[in-house]
């Protein structure tokens, strides 16, 4: 990354310009991008933590005509509701200068001077290929190097239309997807996103997190806390070690009673500074819920058909058992006790460098990046992939060579 001045510390993240500044310029983008409307959505629940619902009506099928943000105070969150939705209008097929083209694996892979195999990109879980068999590829760049490369088109759009009837990787993930006021803070974002969504593939196999007590927490993460438990939920957080030594925190906001309509929401959070990582977490957690309630967003239909399906009795008897697993206390951990770099340097650049050299000490030495904006756009979005990194879940079963090793360990 370029040299650049300290960054300037929101509540959950860091930036480069004033929130004033980037929200004038999100508000001008946003006419360009078809999205319609920003509202408040924090009124529509008791606990007061603000998120907002940003509106694109023209959205493809397969990406989201309604993106969400939160954050500590409400501008946070409105900027953060036009920056998600201005991200996945740039990465829909067609949304940007970036194309695709036929190549072959093989040709893909050489891009890559031979350092890299097709596993190293986490395919779908059955789903091989041989070195002349056709993919779609979209140009990119090495991080670092600035050297061109190829990278599977079904990694970079959201959704990719084109992409084969028995696609290798599925048909799009957010997973990597950032904005920011600049190239170099938009790939902060993302890559803290890739790490959070590699530690979180390998919880979905194992679950290795220890509980910490909520009394422990100091400043606005306590305040939030505070916020959401004189709201009458239950909060637990949780945090795991993983092998980057990076801050990373699961937060559930849960109903008291077992019968209410909304009764568990999640959010999670990964950055160099713990309390930015334990605040992004609640925060996420609020959000989720609000989303929920306000039931615009595409994906969530699923859920009612799934428990409509199972019935009451069953979907009663997952929250019990899940509630169970959050309390579990057999693993604690003192907040005090976490490290991170809270003394280093505070800029952009430093909490890059942090994250990179966490990669590199695994083994990881490649970030690929797509710039969908182009270089006079006063916000910039971008989409990393980086290879021999997880992305596992219930809806995306993709395993990389490390996840399979964790796997085979057992």
């Amino acid at each position: 990354m370029s040299p650049a001045a300290a960054a300037i510390r929101m509540n959950s993240s860091l930036r480069v310009r004033p929130i004033a500044e980037s929200l004038k310029y999100a508000k001008e983008l946003a006419v360009l991008r078809g999205i319609t409307r920003v509202t408040d959505t924090t009124p529509l629940d008791r606990i007061g933590i603000p998120v907002f619902a940003s509106i694109r009506p023209g959205a493809v099928e397969g990406s989201l005509c309604v993106n969400a943000g939160k954050g500590l105070l409400p501008e946070e969150a409105q900027i953060g509701a036009y920056m998600e939705s201005i991200e996945f209008s740039f990465a829909e097929e067609g949304g940007a200068h970036v194309g695709f083209q036929q190549s072959t694996i093989a040709e893909m892979l050489a891009s890559y001077d031979g350092q890299l195999e097709l596993s190293d990109f986490s395919p779908l879980m059955g789903k091989t290929a041989g070195p002349s068999d056709k993919i779609k590829v979209t140009p990119a760049e090495l991080v670092g190097t600035g050297k061109a490369v190829l990278v599977p088109s079904e990694l970079v759009f959201l959704p990719f239309l084109s992409a084969d009837a028995e696609p290798l990787f599925g048909r799009g993930t957010s997973c990597g997807l950032a904005s920011g006021n600049s190239v170099e803070e938009a790939s902060v974002h993302a890559l803290a996103e890739l790490i959070e969504h590699d530690i979180a593939s390998f919880e979905f196999i194992h679950d290795t997190s220890s509980l910490i007590d909520t009394t422990q927490l100091t400043g606005a993460a306590r305040a939030l806390v505070e916020k959401i438990e004189q709201a009458d939920f239950h909060v637990y957080l949780r945090h795991v070690e993983n092998c980057f030594g990076m801050p990373y925190f699961h937060a559930v906001i849960a109903e008291n009673s077992e019968f209410a309509a909304v009764n568990i929401c999640g959010g999670y959070g990964v950055h160099p500074v713990k309390e930015i990582a334990a605040i992004r977490a609640l925060a996420e957690a609020a959000q989720s819920r609000l989303s929920t309630i306000h039931g615009g967003r595409d994906d969530l239909s699923k859920y009612p058909k799934l428990w409509g399906e199972l019935g009451r009795a069953a979907e009663l008897a997952a929250i019990a058992e899940y509630r169970a697993e959050l309390a579990d206390n057999s693993r604690e951990v003192d907040f005090e006790s976490i490290a991170d770099w809270s003394g280093s340097e505070l800029s952009l650049d430093a909490a890059w460098t942090a994250m990179v050299d966490a990669l590199n000490k695994n083994g990881i030495h490649q970030i690929i990046r797509v710039v969908f904006t182009e270089p006079q756009h006063k916000l910039q979005v971008v989409k990393l992939i980086v290879p021999k990194m997880e992305d596992c879940h219930s809806g995306s079963m993709r395993f990389g060579p490390r996840l399979r090793a964790y796997v085979n360990s057992f």
